[in-house]
């Protein structure tokens, strides 16, 4: 029977762990990788809807993308709002949940990540590739330019998004797309720039980098943290399912 632990080395080696940042904190967060495993549940986060997929569904192992304990924890208490991160805990260690997660090392293998969301927003071609000098994201080239109005109204239906956020002018053209799940990484500019980009579609791009690409010419796109990253949850279960077919896996959005 399959165990947590074949499952984490399988993860592993594919987005190995010493590729995180420096202030991540990826790998198994609650219980035992030793723990024997019939259903899996993926989740962006460790929330309590997740725990509750967990538990309905008999399942042994939740996977987040963000981990449940980030930067330190000073409390697992349960009351109130700075509660959430112990009832969560609790919740998981009741009911012998093991918690693993797959933050940057994940997002940095861009099969898994950068490169299913450019699927969904216009890479046509299975041509996106990174850029030299960004530490994250992929580029790629849409078949014609478009305005950038209606490049928008694609990347809404693409991700499923009621809106975004952009400074630039909808009449702006663009054609080769620069996308990065998550948070933008400002370090990436000058190397994006470089690439002749014409816009840049991620969760989450401060303002003054707003500005910058603006004055650059490039287009800034905020598409949510959340809303850019949980398409990677269902292609990591389906390949999970090939790996491990007496294991039933299950996406709680």
């Amino acid at each position: 029977m399959t165990k947590a632990a074949d499952i984490i080395r399988w993860m592993d080696q594919k987005f190995p762990r010493e590729t995180a940042e420096s202030y991540d904190n990826p790998g198994l967060i609650t219980g035992s990788a030793d723990a024997h495993v019939s259903s899996v549940v993926l989740s962006l986060d460790a929330t309590e809807d997740a725990c509750e997929c967990c538990i309905a569904n008999d399942a042994s192992l939740l996977i987040t993308h963000h981990p449940l304990i980030f930067g330190g924890l000073m409390s697992a208490a349960t009351d109130g709002a700075s509660g959430y991160t112990g009832r969560i805990l609790s919740m998981l260690i009741k009911n012998d949940i093991s918690c693993f997660a797959a933050h940057t090392n994940l997002d940095k293998n861009e099969e898994f990540s950068n490169k299913i969301i450019a699927s969904r927003i216009g890479c046509e071609k299975d041509d996106a590739r990174p850029v030299d000098g960004a530490s994250c994201g992929v580029i790629f080239d849409l078949e014609d330019s478009m305005y950038l109005g209606d490049y928008i109204d694609l990347v809404k239906d693409g991700l499923g998004v009621t809106g975004v956020i952009t400074i630039s002018p909808l009449s702006k053209r663009v054609r080769k797309i620069f996308v990065q799940g998550g948070a933008f990484d400002g370090d990436s500019l000058e190397a994006i720039a470089a690439s002749g980009t014409d816009a840049v579609v991620s969760g989450e791009i401060k303002h003054h980098h707003m500005v910058i690409m603006d004055s650059l010419g490039i287009a800034g796109i905020i598409a949510g943290h959340r809303e850019t990253e949980q398409v990677y949850l269902q292609n990591l279960a389906d390949k999970l399912s090939e790996s491990f077919p007496d294991v039933r896996f299950l996406v709680s959005l």
